[in-house]
């Protein structure tokens, strides 16, 4: 049932009302409220059920997105669409990048599988070579060395990484005879 279709079943209720008078006008037009009710409770029943409207979207929480943010940028062999982040995981690694967004510009993150012969098909088992680059902005940047793990753990060590490598940054920048000698750190 479309709306058009909602919408002339709504006349044509309500012109069948038109015109009555005394006792039977009162009787239909109580008919015609609950009708209306159960017509909007239905309508809204149908919005949470397809997504339209989630418990969400009475929060007064801010809501991360279901995408991930554009400060994080994917290569190597490994997809986007290949790792089929939940939304759980995408909102934490959207959170470690906001909250790591005072030190860091930009988060490059590649990936590919440990085997190198091996077709893209990715489970929660399957070992992934990753290596993170954080851009501080003002030409420093940290760096992991590549390490093999399961994608299941993906999210976890890339939250991790974010967070020791800001603590590590600003550490060093701490420093007046470091502060702006570090082209690079490894960790």
């Amino acid at each position: 049932m479309n709306a058009l279709s909602l919408f002339l079943l709504v006349g044509k209720v309500s012109r069948a009302f038109i015109g009555k008078s005394g006792m039977a006008q009162q009787k239909r037009t109580g008919r015609l409220v609950v009708f209306i009710i159960f017509l909007f409770m239905g309508i809204g029943a149908t919005a949470f059920a397809t997504g339209v409207v989630d418990l969400s979207f009475f929060s007064t929480r801010p809501v991360w997105r279901a995408q991930l943010s554009d400060m994080v940028s994917l290569r190597g062999a490994v997809k986007l669409d290949d790792l089929r982040l939940s939304r759980s995981e995408i909102r934490k690694i959207n959170h470690a990048t906001m909250v790591n967004r005072t030190v860091f510009d930009r988060v490059h993150l590649t990936l590919n599988m440990a085997d190198r012969y091996a077709p893209v098909l990715v489970d929660k088992n399957t070992k992934l070579t990753v290596g993170l680059k954080l851009d501080a902005g003002d030409g420093c940047e940290v760096k992991s060395w590549d390490k093999d793990i399961a994608r299941k753990n993906l999210v976890p060590y890339m939250v991790r990484y974010m967070k020791r490598a800001a603590r590590e940054l600003v550490h060093y920048r701490k420093h007046p005879e470091v502060k702006n000698g570090v082209a690079r750190l490894y960790i």
